[in-house]
């Protein structure tokens, strides 16, 4: 239970830096910025699902007074899915507002991947976006 507890508040903790990035990105806009935090408030409480998982996993067999554990998966896998697809979703929304906030006009594979074409603070947020995402 205390891992399980651990792994909660570091994926909180670690999307709760990512739901920054976007409040930071978009600063304007209070719609998207509390949609945002909805879902990151939303994947904190999936999160929480994993508590579930090894308080109901053992089941008597039959009559004989002995349990054996099953692998309850159901919701372990929401409990991990729904921070990545949070992360992917703020990912996307900042790479996107920051994409045509800047439209330079030049197009190909080496400014699309290096962002040479980005101003250097732009630049730099995309970066460690793309390295905390990875």
């Amino acid at each position: 239970m205390v891992l399980i507890a651990f792994q909660v508040l570091s994926s909180a903790a670690a999307s709760y830096l990512f739901l920054k990035r976007a409040h930071a990105v978009y600063f304007k806009h209070r719609i998207v910025k509390h949609t945002f935090s909805f879902l990151w408030l939303i994947g904190v409480g999936t999160s929480c699902a994993a508590f579930s998982g090894p308080l109901h996993d053992s089941v008597e067999i039959a009559d004989t007074k002995h349990c054996i554990r099953i692998q309850g998966v159901g919701a372990i896998t929401i409990a991990f899915m729904d921070p990545v697809l949070f992360d992917t979703l703020v990912y996307i929304a900042v790479m996107y507002k920051i994409l045509t906030t800047h439209q330079t006009g030049v197009v190909g594979w080496k400014a699309l991947c290096c962002w040479t074409a980005l101003p250097h603070i732009s630049r730099a947020v995309l970066q460690g976006g793309q390295q905390y995402y990875l």
